[in-house]
């Protein structure tokens, strides 16, 4: 938990500079205007799921947490095909089978594709 209000305190404070120099200006009433996506991706993007993925990968092997991570983009085209409805071409479906298949692949035993004599 400390590590991600650091991290969300040092993007924040990263992050300052530069919305001053992209914008002419920054009102208030420009910020309450967009509130609900601020309050979305600052409270429950970083705030709540990056806190249960750190709690959730604290008792993982280094191994087996970086592989679930390479199936993030699988995993949101999947989900904005579910929930969103989007649509998906034949490329991007076997692209996503091909990470999903390489990850199941790379978890299996070393052994398990070789002859036994």
């Amino acid at each position: 938990l400390r590590m991600n209000c650091i991290q969300a305190l040092v993007v924040t404070v990263l992050s300052l500079p530069f919305i001053l120099l992209t914008k002419e200006s920054v009102s208030f009433s420009a910020i309450a205007a967009c509130w609900f996506p601020l309050v979305f991706s600052g409270v429950l993007s970083m705030g709540v799921a990056y806190t249960l993925q750190i709690v959730g990968q604290k008792n993982l092997e280094p191994t087996t947490a970086s592989l679930i991570m390479s199936l993030e983009s699988a995993f949101a085209a999947l989900g904005g095909w579910l929930i969103l409805h989007q649509t998906m071409t034949a490329w991007e479906l076997l692209g996503c089978g091909l990470m999903f298949a390489g990850v199941v692949l790379s978890q299996l035993p070393v052994g398990i594709f070789t002859k036994k004599a």
